[in-house]
């Protein structure tokens, strides 16, 4: 089940239901891929003079990873062809804005939790 606390975003796609989250490693698997900082990313997925499909399906297809290990990026392909790239985009946005912490603004560094000893 999808759950938006922990960053989840669900859709249905090729008649199967799936699940985005753009957790940590997500996120460090399409930084080093594209030697970016996840906000450049983000900053240039949401420029229509920066953004590409190729970068939009990249951080969708890494973004699957953690519920769906064994999707591909062909599959990734027929994903996006079957929900389109405008859906597509959609959806990693609403990723995008889960995963900064309620209240946050973009790029902000999380808190840390106190430890004592």
């Amino acid at each position: 089940m999808v759950n938006d606390i922990r960053g989840e975003v669900g859709f249905t796609a090729l008649d199967k239901d799936w699940t985005l989250k753009l957790g940590n490693g997500a996120v460090r698997h399409v930084e080093n891929e594209t030697g970016k900082s996840f906000t450049q990313i983000g900053k240039d997925l949401s420029n229509e003079a920066t953004a590409s499909i190729s970068l939009l399906t990249q951080v969708f297809c890494a973004a699957l990873k953690r519920h769906h290990p064994d999707v591909t990026m062909e599959d990734c392909d027929d994903i996006i062809d079957d929900i389109g790239h405008e859906q597509a985009g959609t959806l990693l946005g609403k990723a995008f804005e889960l995963m900064q912490p309620k209240g946050a603004k973009a790029g902000a560094a999380r808190p840390r939790k106190a430890t004592t000893g």
